[in-house]
């Protein structure tokens, strides 16, 4: 019987392995992302309302597009299960060595606490569930309500207290909180954009 070929699965594990989970995923992730919303913006007419929806790492994104790379362009910005930086990671990957200098670098970077942040005609709209397993309130609770303290008429900060890590809903207490969190965004993006917002 012939032997397995595994030489070239060996390789491939291996290469994984000495990925560097920050860098090379997360990191690399957020960045991209940023590029791809950076292109769309400027295919985008210059006069047309743009606005930005999120959740979970996606909520961390669109509030660092909106925020600090595109405040001009970007006029309403809605984040659910968000995070403001990537200090969550330590709670994941508590064997990570955060300390190494591009690690250090690429937290402090990222870190929507330490941009100059200055919101004028900008609607922003952070919501999140009290019971998220997943991006622990407490993650973004301080941050989220300093800036809803600042900036009253342009940023809303709402809890929900059953809200879980996702969009849908699997009790009835998770069902009332997913439909005001959706009537709730539809509002928002409609009088920050205009009508057209809620048809697209």
């Amino acid at each position: 019987m012939p032997k397995p070929r595994t030489k070239g699965c060996e390789i491939r594990v291996r290469s994984l392995a000495q990925r560097d989970i920050f860098r090379d995923l997360y990191a690399a992730v957020f960045l991209e992302s940023l590029k791809e919303i950076t292109n769309r913006i400027a295919h985008e007419k210059a006069q047309r309302p743009m606005g930005l929806f999120g959740f979970s790492i996606g909520a961390y994104i669109a509030l660092w597009a909106g925020l600090v790379d595109h405040p001009d362009r970007i006029q309403a910005i809605v984040a659910v299960g968000g995070v403001p930086s990537f200090d969550y990671l330590r709670f994941y990957y508590p064997d990570y060595d955060f300390s190494t200098p591009h690690a250090v670098r690429l937290m402090e970077e990222t870190d929507l606490s330490r941009q100059p942040i200055t919101i004028k005609g900008q609607h922003v709209l952070i919501q999140h569930g009290l019971s998220d397993p997943v991006a622990q309130i407490d993650w973004i609770k301080p941050w989220a309500q300093s800036l809803a303290e600042k900036y009253p008429e342009h940023v809303s900060w709402t809890p929900y207290a059953s809200l879980q890590h996702r969009l849908w809903a699997e009790s009835s207490g998770e069902e009332e909180d997913v439909l005001a969190l959706r009537n709730r965004t539809l509002k928002w993006f409609t009088e920050a954009l205009g009508p057209a917002a809620s048809q697209g």
